[in-house]
C-alpha cells in the first residue's frame, strides 16, 4: 500500500471518528437536559391547570354560599312556598349563575327540591331519578353526618362526571338552625372539556377511577397515584405527551384522574436544533476532510513521490551530478536539499539554520499574545513586538530591565515566589497580575510561565506567554456589583412592604377609634359598634347592638334599604343619615357604607363623620 492510500485512509478514520465524538457529545448533553426541562415545565403546567379547576370549584361553592346563606332559601325551606323556586329557579338564573342543576334536602336528608336545566330546550326538568338518588347518597352520607361543613369536589359516576358544591342553609346571619342542604352542580361535559382545553392550550380530560371504559394508559397508572408520589408523565409521541393527576370527589377520596395531553414543543425544537447540529458538523467534518485531503496532496504527497521517483531514477542512472528538484519551503524540501547539499555540509547547515531562525523569529513576532524570555534575577533578554508595542517603548528601552518593571508592588512578591517554587517536575504556572502602564492606566494580564532547566536541574531561563484579561475582569466586577445593588433592592423593598404594612394598620386603628363606624348584617341589624358610637349616642352597648339601624334614623328609614341591598352588591354607596340619640337633637352626618368580609362572614360597614 503506497502513502497516498495510506493517508486518505488516515484522514477518513480520523474524521469519521471525529465527527461521532463531536455529534454524540451534545446529543447526549442535549437529550438527558431536555428530558428534566421538559419535565418540570409539564408539572409546572399540570400545576397550572389544577389549579384553575380548584378555581372553578371555588366558584361554584362561592354561590352556593350565597344562595344557601339566603333568608328567602332558609324561608322556602320552612314554608315550602312554590312562588321561591318558580322566581328565582328559572333557567336565566342557571345560566346566569352557571350551573346546572340544584338540589335542596331537609334535614333528614328528604329531597325538598331537584331540577336541572335542560341546554337544548333552555327548560327546568326534573332531575333523572337514577342521578338523584346517586347524589343524594353521596351528600347524605359526606355532608348530613357533619352538618354545618361545606364540601367541594367532584361526583364521579361511569357515565358522567359532575362538579358539586353544598352549603348548609340557614339566614343570613348565619344564625340559627340549619335548615337543611343545599347542593349546586356542573356537569363536566364535552362542552366544559372543550372550554379546559381550549383554556389551557391542551386536550384535558377527566376518568373515574372505576369507570370500566377508561383507556388503557388511564387504567394502567391509577395504582401509582392511589399510592402517592410525583405525577406519572408519559410519552405519546414524539409530539405530544400525556400527564396524569389524582382528583378527589368532595368528601376528599381520590375518585378520578385528570389526563392532561400537552404538545412537546421543547422536545421538537431541541431535536431539531441538534439534528442541525449534528447535520452542520458532518457537513463541515466532510469539507474539511476534502479540503484536508486535497491540501496534503498537493502540499505533501505529491512533491514526495515525486522525490521518490527521482530518487529511483538517480539510483539507475547512478549520475551524481543529479540534483533533486523542490521548491517548497518545509521538511520534505529539508530532505530534497540535505541529499542535494551532501558535497556542501557547512554552507548547508549555515543556511538551513538561518532559515530556521527566521522563521521561529516570524512567528513569535506574528503573536498576539506578549512573549518575553527572562533570566533567574528578573531581568528581560526578549520581547516580542506585541509586548513591546503594548507597553509603548521599543524592544531596546524593555530588554535589560526587570520584567516586573510594570507590576505593582502588592503583586511582585507573590509572583516571585511562584516562579521559584517551579521544578523539572512541575515547570510552569499560571498566575494573574495587575500591570501600570507608563501613562498610568491600569490593566489586567494572564501569563503562562514555563522554567527552563540545564542538566543539573538548576534555572538558567524563563519564558512567558501572556495576554490582556481587563474585559473579562471588568464584566466580573460588574456582575458582581449588580448582584450587590440587586441584593440592596430586595431588602429595600421588604422594608418598604412592611412599613406599607404597619401604617395600614395605623390607619385602621385611627379609623375605629375616630369615626362613627357601625357594622351591620345583609338584613340592617347592627353588630358591631365603634367607641365614638357610645359618646354620640349616649347609650349602653347593649342597646344598641343587635337593633335594626333603622331605629336610630329619623328621616332616612325608607329610602335606607335600598343603600343597604346596593351595598352588599358590592357597590360602596355615599351617604346622608340624620342620627338621633338620647341626650341631644338629632344630626345629619355624612359618610358611606360598603361590603366588607370579615373572617369567612360577609358584613356591611358604615362610617360617618
Amino acid at each position: 500500500m503506497n502513502i497516498r492510500k495510506k493517508i486518505f485512509l488516515i484522514l477518513c478514520f480520523t474524521f469519521i471518528g471525529l465527527a461521532v465524538l463531536v455529534c454524540s457529545i451534545p446529543y447526549v448533553i442535549f437529550i438527558n437536559k431536555i428530558d428534566d426541562i421538559e419535565e418540570k415545565d409539564t408539572r409546572m403546567e399540570l400545576e397550572r391547570i389544577m389549579g384553575v379547576f380548584d378555581k372553578r370549584l371555588d366558584v361554584l361553592a362561592s354561590t352556593t354560599r350565597d344562595y344557601a346563606s339566603w333568608d328567602e332559601t332558609a324561608a322556602f325551606m320552612a314554608t315550602r312556598n312554590p312562588h321561591f323556586k318558580d322566581h328565582y329557579f328559572i333557567p336565566l338564573t342557571f345560566r346566569i349563575i352557571k350551573v346546572d342543576f340544584v338540589i335542596l334536602l331537609d334535614r333528614e336528608g328528604n329531597k325538598v327540591y331537584g331540577a336541572f336545566l335542560d341546554k337544548q330546550r333552555q327548560k327546568i326538568l326534573p332531575l333523572p331519578r337514577d342521578l338523584e338518588d346517586r347524589i343524594i347518597g353521596e351528600v347524605k352520607g359526606g355532608v348530613m353526618e357533619k352538618e354545618g361543613l361545606s364540601k367541594k369536589g367532584f361526583f364521579f359516576q361511569p357515565s358522567q362526571i359532575f362538579m358539586i358544591a353544598t352549603r348548609p342553609v340557614m339566614n343570613t346571619r348565619e344564625e340559627g338552625e340549619v335548615q337543611g342542604v343545599m347542593v349546586m352542580g356542573k356537569t363536566f361535559d364535552d362542552e366544559e372539556r372543550r372550554d379546559f382545553s381550549d383554556l389551557m392550550k391542551a386536550s384535558i380530560n377527566l376518568f373515574g377511577l372505576e369507570d370500566p371504559g377508561n383507556p388503557a394508559d388511564v387504567t394502567e397508572i391509577k395504582n401509582s397515584l392511589r399510592k402517592g408520589g410525583p405525577y406519572p408523565i408519559r410519552a405519546l409521541s414524539d409530539n405530544r405527551l400525556a400527564v396524569y393527576a389524582p382528583v378527589a370527589d368532595a368528601a376528599g377520596n381520590i375518585k378520578g384522574v385528570l389526563r392532561a395531553v400537552l404538545d412537546r414543543s421543547i422536545y421538537r425544537e431541541t431535536i431539531g436544533i441538534v439534528s442541525y447540529l449534528v447535520f452542520s458538523v458532518m457537513a463541515t467534518v466532510i469539507v474539511f476532510a476534502v479540503l484536508m485531503f486535497m491540501l496534503i496532496e498537493r502540499v505533501f504527497v505529491h512533491r514526495l513521490v515525486k522525490i521518490a521517483d527521482e530518487i529511483r531514477q538517480w539510483e539507475t542512472t547512478a549520475n551524481l551530478g543529479h540534483r533533486l528538484e523542490d521548491r517548497g519551503d518545509d521538511e520534505i524540501s529539508a530532505v530534497a536539499k540535505g541529499i542535494n547539499l551532501t558535497l556542501d555540509k557547512l554552507k548547508a547547515a549555515e543556511e538551513d539554520l538561518r532559515r530556521e531562525a527566521d522563521r521561529y523569529r516570524c512567528v513569535v513576532e506574528d503573536q498576539t499574545e506578549y512573549v518575553c524570555r527572562f533570566l533567574p534575577d528578573g531581568t528581560l533578554t526578549f520581547v516580542n513586538g506585541s509586548y513591546f508595542s503594548f507597553f509603548g517603548h521599543q524592544r531596546r528601552e524593555l530588554v535589560g530591565r526587570h520584567f516586573l518593571s510594570f507590576v505593582p508592588e502588592e503583586d511582585k512578591s507573590r509572583i516571585e515566589k511562584m516562579l521559584s517554587s517551579l521544578t523539572p517536575e512541575n515547570p510552569t504556572v499560571e498566575y494573574e497580575n495587575t500591570v501600570i502602564k507608563p501613562d498610568g492606566s491600569r490593566f489586567c494580564q494572564l501569563w503562562r510561565a514555563r522554567a527552563v532547566f540545564d542538566a543539573e536541574g538548576r534555572i538558567v531561563e524563563y519564558q512567558a506567554v501572556g495576554r490582556d484579561n481587563t474585559e473579562r475582569k471588568k464584566m466580573e466586577e460588574e456582575l458582581l456589583s449588580l448582584n450587590r445593588r440587586l441584593e440592596t433592592a430586595n431588602q429595600s423593598l421588604s422594608a418598604a412592604y412592611a412599613q406599607i404594612k404597619r401604617d395600614r394598620d395605623k390607619l385602621l386603628k385611627r379609623m375605629s377609634e375616630e369615626d362613627l363606624s357601625f357594622i351591620l348584617d345583609r338584613g340592617g341589624t347592627i353588630v358591631g359598634i365603634s367607641e365614638r358610637v357610645l359618646e354620640f349616642m349616649r347609650l349602653p352597648r347593649a342597646e344598641i347592638v343587635g337593633r335594626p339601624f333603622t331605629d336610630f334614623l329619623v328621616e332616612e328609614a325608607d329610602s335606607f334599604p335600598l343603600h343597604l341591598r346596593q351595598a352588599w352588591l358590592g357597590a360602596t354607596e355615599s351617604l346622608t343619615l340624620t342620627l338621633r340619640s338620647s341626650s341631644s337633637s338629632p344630626e345629619t352626618l355624612q359618610g358611606k357604607i360598603s361590603r366588607v368580609t370579615i373572617g369567612e362572614r360577609r358584613l356591611l360597614l358604615i362610617t360617618l363623620n
